[in-house]
C-alpha cells in the first residue's frame, strides 16, 4: 500500500529490502557448489545462477514473466581472490568501506532482457580467450586442471557465432560470451543468460558439445534478444533453436543429421500417442515443430524461408513474439518471392501439424494413361486397433512434391500443388508410365507416402539397379525413407507385404548405416509380430542371408564399425547359431559364479537371446535372480531382468511360471500378454483370463484391452502371415536353385 497518490507522467524509484536462500539443494535460482582443487585438495566454493524458467523469483523480487523485459544494472560485492561474471561486462571496482579484501564490482547496464536472461557467477576459475573476427570476446571458464579438455570448445564456438551471425543476419548483441565448465551442476540442460552459460562439464567435451554449444548460442538471438511472449510459446523458440541446430551441424560435419526422425513417427502412430512421456511431452511437439520448420525450408526455398526468417528477428529484436509473428514474416517474404500460392497462409500451414498429435500418409494412386495421379491423405495408425476417436476428421496443409529419374535433384523440387486441408487432389503431368515418382523426398515433410503397386513396383527395379551402377543412385536418406515407409505401411495394413519385401532386395548391395539402420528396425518388429510361426522362421533364415553377405562383403575397419557391430547384434534376433553359443557361453559364466546375485555381467543383448532360446534351465536361473534379487543393487536392473524374462521367450511354459508367483504376476501382465499376436495366442490369454477372472486386481483392466489387443494381432495375421510366407517361399527357394548351381546363396 502507498502512503500518498502517484502522479502521472512522473518518474518513480521503489526501493524493496529482500533476503533469499542461498541453495544448496539443486542447481537452480541462486545456488552455490564446491570442487576439490586437483592440486592442494583443499575445497574451493562457487556461487552461480540458473534462472530459466521461472527461477528469478526465488532470488530477488521481480515480475518473473517473459513478457517484461528491462534494462538490469548488476553490482555485486566479492572477495579479492575470487572473480565475477555477468551478462555485460565489467566498469568498475571499488574497495567497500570497513571491509578489507572485498570490493564491489559493478557492470554495465544491459539492453532490455526478461528476468531468466539474468545471471552471474562468482568464482576462481580459470580462462582461456578467443578474439575471433566478430567483435565479440569469447572465454570458456573451469577449474584450472579442466581446461585442457576444453580446447575444441574454444575452436568451436567462433565458428557457431560466425555461423549464426551470417545465418540470421543479426550479428551476436553482446560485446563478450562467456562459457563456463561447472563441476558438479545437476540441471538436466545448460543454465543461459544473456552473454554467460554455463554447462555441465560433461557438455562440453565429446561427442554431444557440438549439439549443446549451437543450441545454446542460437538462444542468444532466439531466446534472449527476442522473447517467447508467453510459456506456451517456448516450443516454437525451441525449434526454432533446433532447426539452426540440425543446420549448422550437417555443414559442420557433413552429415546428415535427422535426431528426431523416425521415433516421432513411432509415437504419433500409437493409440494413445506418448502416453507415458509426461514432462517430455513439450520437447515432443518441439520437435514436430522443427520437422514443421524443415517442410517449410524445402517448400518455400531456402532463400525465402532464411530471408523471412531474418525479417522476424530484426523485427522483434529486444521484444518478445508469438509464433504467429514468424508465421507472418515468413509468409509475407514468400509473398514477395512468388513461392508461396496465395491461396495457402503460412499459420494455416503451421495451424494443421501442431494441433494435431497425429500425422497422415499421403497416398497417390498414378493413373498412367493420361499422366496422372488422385491422392488422399488420411491420418496414420501403425498400432492396432484402428479404434481412435476423430481420426476421419484430422487433414492438413501438405505440399505435393516429387522427384523421377528425370530429375533426381531435390534441392529444385518444387510443389507441384498443395492439399489445403482437403481429403482428396488429382495433379496433372506427370512422368511416362516407365518412370518412377518419389514424393517427400528425404523426409521433406512428416508424412510417409504409399503408392499404387506398379509405382513400388517401378522403385523396387530401380534400387538394384542404381546400385548395381545401372543407373544414377537414389540418395541415402530417399533409399532408408523407401525402406522405412514401405514396412510400416505393410504393419499398420496400408501396403501388402509382398511389395513391402520387394523393398529390402536391393539390400545385398547396400552398405550404408542409414539405410540399414530402418532394415535393423524392420527386422526387430517383424521377428517380434511372426515370432513361433512358420512365417517368422522363414523370415529370420531370409535375415540371417542378407545380414552374413552384409557382413561378408565388408572389410578393413568396417567391419567392426558401427554397421558391422550392429548386424552382428541382430543375428542374435534372427537364431543366428554362433551367436546363440556365444550368449549361452557367457551366460554360463554368470550361472558358475561363486555369488550370482551380486551382479548381471550378461549383456542386454545376450540376455534376450538366451531367454528366447535357452533351456528352461537358464530361464528358471534368472527367475531365481530376480527372487533373490539384494537391495544393494538398483531396482532398475530388477525391473529390466522382468521384462525381458516375461518378453522374449517363445515357448509358454516359461511365461506361465510366473502364474506361481502371484506378487510377479500383476506387474507383469501386459509385458507377458504382449507377445501373443496370433489366434492361437488369443485362445491361450483368453483361457487364462477365464480361469483367473477375478484374481487379476488393479490388472483386470490391463487383460481386457490385451485381449482387445491380440484379438487384432490375430486378424492382422490371419490377412498378412500367408502373403509373407509365399514371398519367402519364393526368394528363399530361387536363392537355393542359385546354390545349387553355383555351390554359394547370392546373399551369402
Amino acid at each position: 500500500m502507498l502512503s500518498e497518490k502517484l502522479w502521472k507522467n512522473h518518474m518513480y524509484q521503489v526501493d524493496i529490502a529482500f533476503s533469499g536462500d542461498l541453495n544448496t539443494d539443486d542447481s537452480e535460482g541462486f545456488f552455490r557448489g564446491s570442487y576439490q582443487d586437483h592440486k592442494t585438495k583443499e575445497k574451493r566454493w562457487f556461487g552461480a545462477t540458473h534462472m530459466r524458467p521461472t527461477n528469478a523469483r526465488r532470488v530477488f523480487p521481480c515480475f518473473d514473466e517473459p513478457a517484461y523485459k528491462v534494462p538490469f544494472e548488476i553490482r555485486v560485492a566479492r572477495k579479492d581472490n575470487t572473480k565475477v561474471l555477468s551478462n555485460m561486462v565489467t566498469t568498475y571496482l571499488e574497495d567497500i568501506p570497513d571491509e578489507p579484501g572485498w570490493k564491489w564490482q559493478q557492470f554495465q547496464k544491459s539492453p532490455p532482457l526478461s528476468t531468466f536472461s539474468v545471471g552471474w557467477l562468482i568464482s576462481d576459475f580459470e580462462h582461456v580467450i578467443f578474439e575471433g573476427q566478430n567483435s565479440s570476446i569469447i572465454r570458456v571458464y573451469g577449474r584450472s586442471h579442466f581446461l585442457g579438455q576444453l580446447r575444441e570448445v574454444v575452436e568451436l564456438a567462433p565458428k557457431v557465432l560466425t555461423y549464426l551471425e551470417e545465418y540470421l543476419r543479426v550479428k551476436y548483441p553482446s560485446s563478450k560470451l562467456d562459457l563456463v565448465a561447472l563441476p558438479h551442476y545437476k540441471g538436466a540442460d545448460p543454465a543461459d543468460h544473456w552473454g554467460l552459460i554455463l554447462f555441465k562439464e560433461s557438455d562440453l567435451v565429446g561427442e554431444t558439445n557440438l549439439w549443446y554449444i549451437t543450441q545454446e548460442l542460437a538462444n542468444q538471438w532466439v531466446g534472449h534478444l527476442t522473447t517467447p511472449h508467453w510459456w506456451n510459446y517456448a516450443q516454437t523458440n525451441m525449434a526454432l533453436t533446433n532447426y539452426l541446430v540440425n543446420d549448422f551441424t550437417m555443414q559442420w560435419r557433413s552429415q546428415y543429421v535427422w535426431t528426431q526422425g523416425y521415433s516421432l513417427y513411432y509415437g504419433y502412430s500409437e493409440r494413445y500417442p506418448f502416453s507415458l512421456l509426461g514432462s517430455q511431452v513439450e520437447n515432443i511437439r518441439a520437435s514436430k515443430c522443427t520437422w514443421l520448420l524443415r517442410m517449410l525450408n524445402y517448400t518455400l526455398t531456402e532463400k525465402s524461408f532464411r530471408s523471412g526468417l531474418q525479417k522476424f528477428l530484426e523485427d522483434r529484436q529486444y521484444k518478445t513474439f508469438s509464433e504467429n509473428d514468424l508465421w507472418a514474416a515468413l509468409t509475407t517474404q514468400s509473398r514477395k518471392d512468388a513461392t508461396l500460392p496465395e491461396s495457402v497462409n503460412v499459420a494455416d500451414v503451421a495451424k494443421s501439424w501442431l494441433k494435431n498429435e497425429r500425422f497422415p500418409v499421403v497416398t497417390v494412386n498414378r493413373n498412367y494413361a493420361d499422366n496422372t495421379a488422385d491422392i488422399e491423405q488420411h491420418m496414420f495408425l501403425r498400432e492396432r486397433p484402428h479404434d481412435v476417436p476423430n481420426k476421419e476428421k484430422m487433414v492438413w496443409y501438405i505440399p505435393i512434391m516429387y522427384i523421377s529419374p528425370d530429375n533426381l535433384d531435390i534441392s529444385a523440387a518444387r510443389p507441384v500443388a498443395w492439399m489445403k486441408n482437403e481429403k482428396e487432389i488429382t495433379v496433372a503431368d506427370l512422368p511416362d508410365p516407365d518412370k518412377f515418382i518419389i514424393v517427400n523426398p528425404e523426409e521433406i515433410g512428416m508424412f510417409m507416402i504409399n503408392y499404387d503397386l506398379n509405382n513400388w513396383a517401378l522403385l523396387a527395379n530401380y534400387l538394384v539397379e542404381s546400385l548395381q551402377g545401372n543407373a544414377p543412385p537414389l540418395s541415402t536418406p530417399v533409399r532408408a525413407k523407401l525402406l522405412h515407409d514401405s514396412w510400416n505401411l505393410a504393419f499398420a495394413g496400408e501396403l501388402n507385404f509382398a511389395s513391402a519385401l520387394n523393398m529390402t532386395i536391393f539390400l545385398k548391395y547396400e552398405k550404408e548405416f542409414k539405410v540399414w539402420d530402418a532394415m535393423f528396425t524392420m527386422i526387430d518388429h517383424i521377428s517380434r509380430q511372426t515370432d513361433g510361426t512358420e512365417a517368422g522362421l522363414k523370415f529370420e533364415e531370409y535375415c540371417r542371408r542378407l545380414l552374413t553377405h552384409l557382413l561378408n562383403s565388408l572389410e578393413g575397419e568396417a567391419k567392426t564399425s558401427e554397421l558391422g557391430r550392429l548386424a552382428n547384434q541382430m543375428l542374435s534376433q534372427v537364431s543366428y547359431q554362433p551367436y546363440l553359443d556365444k550368449a549361452r557361453d557367457v551366460y554360463k559364466q554368470w550361472m558358475d559364479s561363486e555369488d550370482p546375485d551380486a551382479g548381471n555381467p550378461v549383456s542386454d543383448n545376450y540376455l534376450c537371446t538366451v531367454f528366447k532360446w535357452g533351456s528352461m534351465e537358464e530361464w528358471e536361473f534368472s527367475l531365481q535372480r530376480i527372487i533373490n534379487f539384494p537391495d544393494s543393487r538398483q531396482k532398475t536392473e530388477r525391473s529390466y531382468l522382468l521384462k525381458t524374462l516375461a518378453g522374449c521367450p517363445r515357448q509358454p511354459e516359461k511365461v506361465e511360471r510366473f502364474e506361481e508367483k502371484p506378487h510377479m504376476w500383476e506387474y507383469l501382465i501386459s509385458c507377458a500378454t504382449s507377445v501373443f499376436k496370433t489366434q492361437e495366442g488369443y485362445d491361450m490369454v483368453s483361457e487364462l483370463y477365464v480361469a483367473r477372472q477375478g484374481e487379476f486386481g488393479t490388472a483386470e483392466s490391463i487383460m481386457e484391452n490385451s485381449l482387445k489387443t491380440i484379438k487384432e494381432e490375430a486378424r492382422w495375421s490371419e490377412e498378412n502371415m500367408p502373403e509373407m510366407e509365399a514371398w519367402l517361399d519364393n526368394k528363399l527357394a530361387e536363392e537355393d536353385n542359385v546354390k545349387n548351381e553355383r555351390g554359394t546363396y547370392p546373399m551369402g
